[in-house]
């Protein structure tokens, strides 16, 4: 009987996956409290029971936002978080999941976090005329910079 990637998120939790998010938080000298909060700073509410659940693999379809928070928190890429997880869904042995390296963690300031929440909030149209103001004023720096 053929089992899909699908049916065994269903049936079986990433257990190992789980594992790894319980490594990288202790290798980062955090509690479940501490990754809620820092989740919540870049926008992701989640409580402290979740990060757990997650970690024990009661939660066998994880919130795409949520692995992108950890990973950002955790300092790894995001792809090596997912592909941890796929592997754990289709039963290859933990043990060959190669051991993820611990990158610096990006800081964000709370300006930052402020601009993300309104960037979060603009139509489709703003976020696109925001853009070019961006491109814009790139393009006009680099312009005086070569220009020097």
């Amino acid at each position: 009987m053929r089992v899909t990637l699908r049916a065994v998120a269903k049936t079986e939790p990433p257990r190992g996956w789980g594992r790894l998010l319980a490594d990288l938080r202790r290798e980062a000298g955090l509690t479940g409290n501490e990754v809620a909060r820092r989740l919540e700073h870049l926008g992701i509410v989640i409580d402290r029971a979740s990060i757990y659940a997650y970690e024990n693999g009661r939660i066998s379809a994880p919130d795409a936002g949520v692995v992108w928070g950890l990973a950002h928190i955790y300092g790894v890429p995001v792809e090596d978080l997912i592909a941890t997880l796929v592997r754990s869904r289709t039963n290859r042995a933990a043990a060959s999941a190669p051991r993820l390296p611990m990158t610096p963690t990006l800081h964000v300031s709370d300006d930052e976090r402020a601009l993300i929440r309104t960037w979060r909030t603009l139509s489709p149209t703003a976020k696109r005329a925001c853009q070019q103001f961006i491109d814009f004023q790139r393009a006009t720096r680099m312009s005086r910079t070569l220009e020097k």
